[in-house]
Parts: C-alpha cells; sequence; structure tokens
C-alpha cells in the first residue's frame, strides 16, 4: 500500500507540473507527449502485481531523490534563478518585474514597443549575474536624463543593442554616455527591422536626434520576414503614416504591461513554491544555461554553392541565413531604411548603419559574414554611412568577448568604433 501511495505522489506533482506550465495548450508538444506518457506509464504500474509495483516504485524513488539532490546541490551552490533574485529585492522594498519584448504583443490590440517605465527591470543571464537596469520614462534601457539634453543620438536595434546580458551602463548606449556621447537606447530584445521602424515611428522622431544609429546583426533580416508576415506590426512598413501614438500612451501601455505580467509571475511563483519538488532550478539550470549552449552543427559542405565570396567554411553555418540574403528581401531592407532616412534628410538627424557579427561560431574561425557585402550595397545606394565592427572582433579571440551575446568588453568594441566615427 505504502508503495502505491509513492505512486500516486509522482503522478499528483507530473501533473502538478503539467497544469502549472499550461501544457495542455500544447497537447502534441515533446514536453507534453512525455509528461503524459510517464503519468500513463506510472499509472498502469499502480495494478500490477506487488512484486512488480515494489521494484517500479524503488527505481523510481532511487532516481528521483538523486534528481531531488542534484537540484538542490544547483540551488545551494551554482544557480541563482530569476525568481529569488526578484524575492530578493522585494525583501528590501524594491519592485523587480521582468523585461518584455515587443514580438510579445504583434497580436495584441496595443502593439507595445518597449517595457515598463522607470522600473526595476531584470533581463537575462548569461555570465554569473542577471542583468538588472532601471528603465527610463518610456520603458528602455536609459538614464532617464538623456531626455533633457541636447544632441541625442538613438540607438534602433535587438537585444544586442537592448544590453543583453550585461549589467546596467554596460550596454552600447551606456558605454557611449561615459564617452559623453549623449545615447538613447532604443533596442528591444527580438526587434528587426520592421519593429526598428516601429520604435524610430513611435520614439525616435520626436526624440529630435542628431544622430540615428541603425544597429544590425547577422539574424534580423531572418526576423524581418517574419515581421512582415504579421499584419499588426508589417502596417508600419505598408503604411506610411500609420502610428499608434504611443509616445503620448504610455500610462496606457504600462497598465497593459502590467495586465499581462501578473498572471504570468502568479504562476511562476507557484511554480517556484513547489519548487523543491518539481525540481525547479534544475529546470531553469537547464533551459537557460545549458541548452542555450548546446549547438548543433550541419556537417554537410557542398562544394558548388554559388555564393559570392572567396572564402570557404569549415562547415555550412551560413545555411540559415542563405535564403533570406536574397534579392526581393533585400530591396524590402533598403526600402525600410529607406524610409528612415528620408524622414532624417526632412529632420535634419543623420543615419548611420552599425553592423554586429553576432554568429560566434563564424568569429571562433576569423571568418566573416559573406552576406555582408549585399548588405552594405544596399546601404551605400542611399548615402548612408557605415560603422562596421566586424574587422575588430576578428582581431581578437571571440571567447573573451562573447558568451551568446557580448560581454561588457564586446560592446565595449562596439561603442569605440561608434566614438570615432561620431568624433570624426
Amino acid at each position: 500500500m505504502f508503495q502505491r501511495i509513492i505512486l500516486l505522489l509522482f503522478v499528483f506533482l507530473i501533473l502538478f507540473n503539467f497544469l502549472i506550465k499550461e501544457k495542455y495548450n500544447s497537447l502534441f508538444s515533446l514536453s507534453s507527449i512525455f509528461s503524459l506518457i510517464i503519468i500513463f506509464g506510472i499509472v498502469s504500474i499502480f495494478f500490477q502485481k506487488k512484486k512488480i509495483v515494489d521494484l517500479f516504485t524503488l527505481s523510481v524513488s532511487s532516481i528521483y531523490i538523486t534528481i531531488f539532490i542534484l537540484n538542490i546541490f544547483i540551488k545551494t551552490f551554482y544557480f541563482d534563478t530569476q525568481v529569488e533574485l526578484i524575492k530578493r529585492y522585494q525583501s528590501n522594498e524594491v519592485n523587480l518585474r521582468p523585461a518584455v519584448f515587443p514580438s510579445l504583443f504583434y497580436e495584441s490590440e496595443l502593439q507595445i514597443l518597449s517595457g515598463l517605465s522607470n522600473q526595476e527591470t531584470i533581463y537575462c543571464k548569461e555570465d554569473n549575474f542577471f542583468t538588472v537596469y532601471k528603465s527610463d520614462r518610456y520603458g528602455f534601457n536609459n538614464d532617464d536624463d538623456v531626455y533633457e539634453k541636447n544632441n541625442k543620438v538613438i540607438l534602433l536595434g535587438d537585444s544586442f543593442t537592448h544590453g543583453a546580458c550585461v549589467k546596467e551602463g554596460e550596454d552600447i548606449a551606456g558605454l557611449l554616455r561615459k564617452k559623453n556621447i549623449n545615447a538613447v537606447n532604443l533596442g528591444m530584445g527580438g526587434n528587426s527591422e520592421i519593429s526598428k521602424l516601429a520604435t524610430f515611428k513611435e520614439y525616435g522622431v520626436y526624440l529630435k536626434p542628431k544622430y540615428v544609429l541603425w544597429m544590425y546583426t547577422n539574424g534580423d533580416l531572418v526576423g524581418t520576414m517574419k515581421e512582415l508576415e504579421n499584419k499588426n506590426i508589417n502596417k508600419y512598413f505598408y503604411e506610411n503614416n500609420y502610428s499608434q501614438n504611443l509616445i503620448n500612451r504610455n500610462s496606457e501601455k504600462d497598465k497593459f504591461i502590467d495586465n499581462y505580467l501578473k498572471p504570468l509571475e502568479k504562476k511562476e511563483n507557484l511554480d517556484y513554491l513547489m519548487g523543491h519538488f518539481t525540481f525547479y532550478d534544475l529546470r531553469k539550470f537547464l533551459k537557460n544555461f545549458i541548452f542555450p549552449r548546446i549547438v548543433l552543427f550541419d556537417l554537410n559542405f557542398d562544394k558548388n554553392k554559388d555564393v559570392k565570396t572567396s572564402e570557404v567554411q569549415k562547415f555550412d553555418i551560413l545555411d540559415r541565413y542563405k535564403n533570406y540574403y536574397k534579392e526581393e528581401n533585400l530591396e524590402i531592407f533598403s526600402s525600410i531604411l529607406s524610409k528612415v532616412k528620408n524622414t532624417c534628410d526632412n529632420n535634419n538627424c543623420e543615419v548611420y548603419f552599425v553592423f554586429m557579427p553576432s554568429n560566434k561560431d563564424l568569429l571562433k574561425q576569423k571568418k566573416r559574414f559573406i552576406f555582408k557585402d549585399l548588405l552594405l550595397e544596399e546601404v551605400k545606394k542611399l548615402n548612408i554611412k557605415v560603422i562596421d565592427t566586424e574587422e575588430e572582433f576578428l582581431k581578437v579571440d571571440i571567447r573573451n568577448y562573447m558568451i551568446s551575446h557580448y560581454n561588457a568588453k564586446g560592446y565595449e568594441i562596439v561603442a569605440n568604433e561608434i566614438a570615432k566615427k561620431i568624433n570624426n
């Protein structure tokens, strides 16, 4: 009887995790199927003979206890979760809340392009700390006083611009401000060309910048094609005068994000509450620290590939890009930049295109991004100045400058190259 009670407890724990993670919304996902198979497997054993039940219970209990001890070890000595850091801040009466990203709201009635305003915000962790920053009046990663100063230099980009995953002030804009350049970071994780254009329309134009830095990483054109398929965010591309007037709807935007976050935070707290028994820390450790570092390469090599370069790659990393860097997509890219350039021409600001190589494996091999030249051809046709940081990254051992995103030293390379061009 005791063994069957233990089996029922295991079923309860798996069901609890299944419900908390809302796996019933994606029943055919690998995780859901695996959970259901385990539940049905345990239930089927429940009705077997006592000897089978005893043996199975002993085996499962041994595995569970081993993982339980591993979870405690990780929690105690190695890994800090986002929830634990939030609770430590709360104990000091500081309300720390998670970062949000524009792509989360493309299907919403309000397309959000920034985070909560004037909010202590927790972002990401790649080193041994979480990025925590105080957002500005509009929800971006800035010192709020940038808006009171003249000669603004706005940065439009993705997570590399947003400031993942470094300490406050070690992002590109923060480093530029240390060089007496009034940099305003309008970057947000996950942004591509259309969401950058949207941010420029909703916020950038109203800030009357002196310079606009269009920050670009390898995968941005890939993301652009996905944004183009969305009927809400693509209005910023297809409709020249489209705007949600977000800069004047800040309190509404904050309330919208707050309503989005509250149920997620409640669910995460409940998951954390049962964490000792459902291996919360181990799951977060695997998901956020181990799995992102496991990269599977395609080792097939096609000698007859028609690529505009004299360089030879050791393996075909670039397969993930080649179908996107084609003529029709580059025309869309050029059209987006042209809209920004025309707006700047009419508002006395100057556009710089900043290329940042974001594929660590190419940089480790000292290989250039072979589609960059196609991009730069389009940029130069528009008479936009280029800041290409790739050569500087190829000079260094990238392992000292980058984890998945750049570390502070990596962002410093970008900031230095920008400062050189702007100051000249």
